[in-house]
Order: structure tokens, then sequence, then C-alpha cells
């Protein structure tokens, strides 16, 4: 079996694997727990250890409707839960976008989402924890420290065996949407905001390679209404082999599509949620289309500046790279619960570029201006920051090395602590 992450690099030939226990074995190999393999970075990669695949541990366990509480096994993926709780008009607090992530790698990345701004980010939503480490298995609650250092805590600090996660509950399964163009950096983040007092959801998509800035600024709501709207299931399209489409003409062509089908919609539309959360799950392995070489999908969170927010992006329109899926959402303020988690007060800028040496480069840059500005780089989807500029963004790690498991390690922590 071959573990890769989904940005295809680094590469890893690493295939020692076994399937998740109740207990670990006792081997001569550090351990780092595997589900999708949805993270983009070396985070889920272990060079010189052994995968505990989660894939068997896959069960929701409770459902409790009046209560909001949903008890799962760690394998699991947000596909299938959403499948079952949409039946009862329930939802996720926060999901990414993709559904095609287990609820262990979830916790352990602290994902967020368009709703961070009212929900917080994943973790923020889990209220307790079943945890295998060296020493055995334990029921963590959110008021301890290990469960602190659990969410977000890369895997490290042993395997997520359950959670019990909050849910919301929602009218109806369809989003009522709104679009609004905006020309400028600070119009853009002027409309997030604007928005994000009537939407449960917003989000922004950039066009960083037309000559002048331009975006989407997206909203949304859940809705019990379907007038005028007809919900088609399409199956997934697939893209079954490494073949490279992606360079500064065909991003072009597809930014401007893109702006022209989306410019026109400033009243208030439906899609189904599905469409609205999870776009690029309608092309299965769509990551393919970067080439055998992968890419990188670099994410930072600035303070909330504009300014500051106008120069990263200025010193990624002077590169020579090509910034493909450009996404630029609002934090708000809600804290996370966990020691190692990404969101701060701020916005939250992720752009995807093909792997090159040009990439590397603007990649070091941008990642001294984050460190500089007092941001973060978002670890799930990191390959290239340094150790001292982890320390500085992430100096909790000296409260978290006292949870992390002995026998737990990955490519990433090699790189950023040991």
């Amino acid at each position: 079996m071959k573990f890769t992450s989904w940005g295809n690099y680094p590469k890893n030939l690493n295939s020692c694997y076994i399937l998740s226990k109740d207990e670990l074995p006792i081997l001569n190999l550090p351990f780092l727990p595997y589900g999708k393999g949805r993270s983009y970075g070396d985070v889920c990669l272990t060079r010189h250890g052994c995968y505990i695949l989660t894939s068997n541990k896959n069960f929701i366990l409770d459902l409790d409707p009046q209560n909001l509480l949903l008890r799962v096994e760690a394998g699991v993926t947000l596909k299938t839960i959403l499948e079952l709780i949409t039946k009862h008009n329930l939802f996720l607090p926060v999901v990414p976008g993709t559904q095609h992530v287990t609820v262990g790698g979830a916790i352990a990345n602290d994902i967020h989402g368009k709703s961070h701004h009212l929900h917080g980010s994943f973790g923020n939503n889990v209220l307790s924890l079943k945890l295998t480490t060296s020493s055995g298995t334990k029921e963590l609650c959110e008021n301890s420290q290990e469960f602190r250092a659990t969410i977000g805590g890369l895997g490290l600090t042993g395997l997520i065996q359950e959670a019990v996660i909050k849910l919301i509950r929602i009218p109806g399964t369809t989003i009522s949407q709104i679009n609004k163009v905006t020309l400028t950096v600070e119009e853009t983040v002027s409309v997030l905001e604007e928005l994000s007092s009537s939407y449960t959801y917003t989000v922004s998509w950039l066009d960083l390679l037309s000559q002048k800035f331009r975006a989407i600024v997206m909203g949304g709501n859940f809705t019990d209404s379907n007038t005028g709207y007809k919900k088609t299931e399409k199956p997934a399209l697939s893209y079954p082999f490494f073949f490279k489409i992606i360079n500064n003409v065909t991003l072009k062509i597809l930014n401007e599509i893109y702006f022209l089908l989306n410019q026109r919609k400033h009243t208030e539309f439906l899609v189904d949620y599905k469409k609205f959360f999870f776009p690029l799950d309608i092309i299965d392995n769509w990551n393919r289309a970067y080439g055998i070489d992968g890419f990188i999908q670099w994410q930072s969170v600035l303070p909330k500046d504009a300014k500051l927010l106008k120069e990263c992006i200025g010193i990624i329109k002077k590169s020579e790279c090509v910034p493909c899926l450009c996404v630029l959402k609002d934090f708000g303020s809600i804290q996370p619960k966990g020691l190692l988690s990404f969101p701060q007060a701020g916005y939250t800028l992720a752009v995807d570029f093909p792997v090159s040496y040009d990439t590397f480069k603007l990649v070091e840059e941008l990642n001294k201006f984050v460190a500089d500005a007092h941001g973060k780089i978002y670890l799930a989807k990191d390959a290239l920051l340094k150790k001292k500029e982890f320390l500085k963004m992430y100096p909790e790690v000296n409260d978290f090395v006292k949870y992390k498991d002995r026998n737990f390690c990955s490519d990433l922590w090699r790189r950023l602590v040991e």
C-alpha cells in the first residue's frame, strides 16, 4: 500500500502499516494514525515509522437528535455522517472543503470552515474523546489539558478511537446563497464582514491571475425553501491518472469562466449543500491534475489588517508562480481549544501552487512574511516551514510536548521539532 498526502509532495515510499486496534502493538517503530490522506504536506507521513490505518474503525455509535449529540468512531468520514444526520435535519457545525475526511483527521488537524465566525473550528464542537496511548486507553473531557493537546495535536498524542460531537439543527438541506463581486482587497474583507452578520457561512474566491484584483464573496444559509430549485444528484467524475493540465493559460481560462458564471448572481439563489460546501468533490482525485510532481497548498492566517493581506497578495502576484485556487475567509474572534490549533482572529488565505523551484522560493518568502506579521501557517497543509518560524508561530509547542506520545511521530514533527 502506498501512502501519500493529497498534494503528492513530499514523496514517501514507506508502506509499513497495521489496522487500528484498541491496544497498540509492541514495535520498534514510531506510529502515526492515517485516515484518508487528505492533508496536503507531510503531517500525515512517517518515513521511518508505521501507519495505523483507521479505516476499520468507521461506525456511527450513537445519534441523539433531541440533545444534538453524535458519538462516532474516528475512522468514519464526514460524508457518512452527513448522509445520516441530514435526514434528521441536523448538520455538523464545521465542515471543510471536502467531505472525504475522517473524524480523527478533522480533530487532529482541527479543521475549519465557512462558519468559523459563529461555530469556531471543528475542535470547538467536540465534547469528549477516547484516546489510546502507549500507556493505555482513556476518556478525555473538554476541560483537560490532554484533550486540548489532542485537538489540533497532529495525531501525535495517541490514537483517537471515538469522539462525541455536538450538532446543529437545520431547516433543510438547501443553501440560500448570495454572491457579491469585489474589486479591491479592502472591499473584499469589508463585504466578508458585512455578510458574516447575516449569513452563517461566508467565503471568498480570489482571482490572482487577472491583471486587476477581483473576487467573488459568497454567503449562505440553510433554508427549507425549494421554490424554483430541483435537486439533481450527479455522480463524481474521475481523474484516473497523473497528467498535468494546470498552468498559467488553463487557469486564466478557468478563472474567467468561473467569474462570468458567478458575477451575475447578485440576488439569493438555491443550491444543494454539497455543491456549496464541497464543490471539488465532484471530481475524484482532482489533485492529479497538477501532475506527478504534485502541488503545495499554502495557507496562512494574518492579523485582521487589510494592509497586511494586500501586501501578502502583492508578494504572490509579483512572483513567477501560478496561484491556482485562491480562497479567503474571515476567522472572526472565536478562539480554538487546541494548543496547536491553527485558527486565530484574522484573515486566512489559502492558495494552491504547482511544485517548482520558484514555488519553494515564494513559499519561503511568504512564510517569513507571515512569521514577522505574527500570523501562522496551517500545519495540515505545510511542507516547507522552517523550525525557527514554526517556534515563533506556535510557542504553545513547549506545553504540547508534555502530552505528545513518545511512540508517535510524523515527518512534519521531525522537520520542525526534532
